[in-house]
C-alpha cells in the first residue's frame, strides 16, 4: 500500500450528481487565511474579504465550532479541545472547472496506484448513554427550552494509505450534488454531502436544509411507499417546518423585506442508501450584505443545531463533550463577483494521520423516539460500507489425514454467497481440485487451510495446524462494533482491527477478545463465535443482526438443535455457567471470562 500523497491546500469542490455541473479545482494557494483561535476570527473574515476584493477565489470550510465565536453569549462555550482551525480557506487566482466524467477518470488513472485501509466503525457512544442525552433533551423540549434539537456523536475508524483513494471510491458509490475534498496537511475532510447549505448569485440567496430521513426499499414498490410515507409522515414534516421557519428568520435579517420565500416545501430526494426530505427557500440580499454579515447572520446552520438556534447550541456544547470540527461546518467557496456556493458538511469524514473519524447525528422532537433515533444515526454511515474497498474473502478450515476436510461444503457455499454479493467470480471445481492438490503434496497430519478469493483470482494456502489451547481467558474489547456494517457479516481479509485487537489482548496474557454492538448486545469474538451454556437445553449464540459473522460450526450447532439465537449481554457472560468460543478450524472450547 502506498503512501499518501498530501497536497497541501487542494479543494475539491464536487458536483457528481446525476445531472452535475462537474467539479472546481482549487490548486497552489497564493495565501491560506485561517483562524485557530476566537481572537483571530474577525481578522481572518477581514482578510477574507479583501482577499476577494482583490479578484481571488476563497476556497475552504468554516468548522461548527466557529458559531460559538459569532455570538456574544456563545463565546465563553467554545470547547478549547480543537485539532482544526475554526475557519480555513485558500485564495487562488482561478479554479480549474473539471468534468464529471473528467474528475472520474482522473481518480481511476491515480488510484491504480493508490489504495487503502478503512478499520471497523468504532461508535464513541452506546446506545445507553444515548438515550440518556435524548431524555434530557426531550425534558429541555418540554420545559419549552427548544423545540428541536440536532444531537450528534463520532464513529471513529483506523485509516492507512490514501485519502484521495477513499474519497474516489466514496463518490462513485455516493453521487452527491455538494460533494467536496480539502487537503489541509495535518487533516483531510471528505465530503458526501447532499445538503445545500446556501448559494448565491448576483444578490439572489437560496438554502435547502434537508430534515427528514428514511432507509430505502429493498424493491421498487416497497421503496416508492418508503419515499410516500416520508413525504406524507407529519413528525418529518414537523422537523422540517421547524427549520424552514429558522431559515427563514436568518435570511430575513439580511434581505430585502418580503423577498424571502419557500418555492418548493417537503421534497423527497433519493439517494443509494436512504431517502431525505428537503425544501427550498429563496430571497433577495440587501447591497450591503458581504461575506461578515453574511455569515454572522445565517452561520451555522439551522438542520445541524435545532431551534431556537442559540439554545439549541447551548444544549449541544453541554451534551457533547468531543468538538464537532468541520462536521456540521459548511465546506464552499466565495468568487470575486460575490457569487458563493456552501454545503452542510455532514457525510463528512475527517482524516488525522491513521485516524477517521465520522460524526452522525439526527434532530429530536417531542416526537422522536430514541432508539428510532439511534439507528437513524448509524443509518448515515451506511454510504462508507459502499465504496470499494480492495480486500478479498477467505475461508478457513481444518484438513486431518484419512478423515479429509472439515465442513468444507459450508465452507464453498458461504464463499460463494459472498462473491455474488461482491461480484467476485467463483469456481467451486477448480477449488476443489487446487484443495486436493495441495494437500497431497504435504508430509504432515493435520493443516491449517487457507482459501483466498478476489476479482482476479483465487488461490489456496497450507500450513501446519499446531495444537490449540483447550482452556481459553477472554476480554472485553474496548471496541464497539456498528451492526449496520455490512462487512461484519462476510469473513474477508479487513480485518486489521481484528488483529491488531487480539494480539494486544495476547500480549497481556488473553487468548481471545469479545465485542458488543451499539446496543450493549455480545456479537462475537476475533476469530470465533460465542455460545454461553446459561443452564439450559441448548447453548446460546448472539442472533447474526447484532453483527455477528455466520459461523460455520455455529450454522451446525443451530442446525443440530445444540444451540439457539438470543441476545446476549455481558452480565450474561458474566453469569453463565460455561462460556465456548468456537470455529470450524478449532471447534468448540472452553473459555473463562476476565480471568473469573
Amino acid at each position: 500500500m502506498k503512501a499518501r500523497a498530501l497536497q497541501n491546500g487542494l479543494v475539491l469542490i464536487d458536483d457528481n450528481s446525476a445531472d452535475g455541473q462537474g467539479a472546481l479545482l482549487f490548486a497552489n494557494p497564493v495565501e491560506v487565511i485561517k483562524a485557530e483561535h476566537l481572537s483571530e476570527v474577525t481578522n481572518a473574515i477581514e482578510n477574507m474579504e479583501a482577499a476577494q476584493t482583490r479578484g481571488f477565489f476563497l476556497a475552504g470550510f468554516f468548522s461548527y465550532e466557529l458559531g460559538y465565536c459569532l455570538e456574544e453569549t456563545l463565546v465563553n462555550m467554545l470547547p478549547a479541545n480543537r485539532k482544526m482551525p475554526l475557519l480555513w480557506f485558500g485564495a487562488y487566482s482561478n479554479p480549474r472547472r473539471v468534468s464529471r466524467n473528467a474528475v472520474a477518470r482522473y481518480f481511476r488513472r491515480r488510484n491504480r496506484r493508490n489504495n487503502y485501509w478503512l478499520g471497523p466503525q468504532n461508535i464513541k457512544l452506546g446506545q445507553s448513554e444515548y438515550e440518556v442525552r435524548f431524555k434530557e433533551t426531550h425534558e429541555h423540549i418540554r420545559c419549552g427550552d427548544i423545540y428541536q434539537l440536532n444531537l450528534t456523536f463520532k464513529i471513529k475508524m483506523d485509516f492507512e494509505g490514501c485519502p484521495l483513494a477513499l474519497y474516489s471510491d466514496l463518490r462513485e458509490a455516493q453521487q452527491v450534488e455538494h460533494g467536496a475534498y480539502i487537503d489541509i496537511g495535518p487533516h483531510q475532510i471528505l465530503s458526501l454531502s447532499p445538503e445545500l447549505f446556501f448559494a448565491k448569485i448576483d444578490q439572489e440567496i437560496q438554502t435547502r436544509p434537508m430534515k427528514g430521513t428514511a432507509k430505502r426499499g429493498d424493491d421498487y414498490s416497497q421503496d416508492e411507499a418508503i419515499k410516500s410515507t416520508l413525504q406524507n409522515d407529519p413528525k418529518q414534516r414537523a422537523e422540517n417546518l421547524m427549520i424552514v421557519d429558522l431559515m427563514r428568520n436568518d435570511l430575513s435579517r439580511i434581505c430585502e423585506v418580503s423577498s424571502v420565500k419557500v418555492p418548493k416545501l417537503f421534497e423527497v430526494e433519493t439517494y443509494p442508501t436512504l431517502h431525505q426530505m428537503t425544501s427550498l427557500i429563496t430571497a433577495k440580499l440587501r447591497s450591503d450584505v458581504g461575506i461578515a454579515k453574511l455569515i454572522k447572520a445565517i452561520y451555522p446552520g439551522g438542520s445541524i443545531t435545532g431551534c431556537p438556534k442559540i439554545s439549541a447550541m447551548e444544549i449541544i456544547r453541554r451534551f457533547e463533550k468531543e468538538p464537532r470540527e468541520a462536521y456540521c461546518g459548511s465546506i464552499g467557496f466565495f468568487s470575486p463577483d460575490g457569487n458563493a456556493k456552501f454545503n452542510i458538511a455532514i457525510r463528512s469524514p475527517i482524516i488525522s494521520g491513521n485516524s477517521l473519524e465520522i460524526g452522525v447525528g439526527s434532530a429530536i422532537t417531542f416526537d422522536s423516539v430514541a432508539a428510532d433515533e439511534y439507528e437513524e444515526c448509524l443509518l448515515k454511515t451506511q454510504f462508507l460500507a459502499n465504496a470499494q474497498f480492495d480486500c478479498s474473502l477467505i475461508e478457513t478450515m481444518k484438513w486431518e489425514r484419512g478423515i479429509g476436510f472439515g465442513r468444507l461444503e459450508r465452507h464453498l457455499n458461504r464463499m460463494e454467497k459472498s462473491s455474488q454479493k461482491f461480484g467476485m467470480g467463483f469456481d467451486r471445481d477448480e477449488i476443489l481440485q487446487s484443495l486436493v492438490e495441495i494437500v497431497g503434496g504435504v508430509d504432515f497430519n493435520v493443516a491449517h487451510l487457507r482459501i483466498i478469493l478476489d476479482k482476479a483470482s483465487q488461490r489456496i494456502e497450507i500450513r501446519e495446524l499446531a495444537r490449540g489451547k483447550d482452556l481459553l481467558k477472554c476480554v472485553m474489547s474496548p471496541t464497539i462494533m456498528n451492526s449496520n456494517n455490512p462487512w461484519l457479516y462476510h469473513k474477508t481479509t479487513f480485518r486489521k482491527t481484528y488483529d491488531d485487537d487480539w494480539a494486544s489482548c495476547n500480549a497481556s496474557g488473553y487468548d481471545e477478545i469479545i465485542y458488543q454492538n451499539q446496543r450493549g448486545e455480545l456479537t462475537e469474538g476475533s476469530r470465533s463465535n460465542l455460545f454461553l451454556d446459561t443452564g439450559g437445553d441448548m447453548l446460546l449464540t448472539p442472533p447474526i443482526n447484532c453483527g455477528v459473522l455466520p459461523g460455520i460450526l455455529r450454522e451446525e450447532l443451530l442446525e443440530a438443535k445444540c444451540a439457539k439465537e438470543q441476545i446476549l449481554t455481558i452480565d450474561d457472560l458474566i453469569r453463565a455457567k460455561q462460556i465456548y468460543l468456537g470455529s470450524s478450524l478449532r471447534g468448540l472450547r472452553k473459555a473463562i471470562f476476565n480471568g473469573n
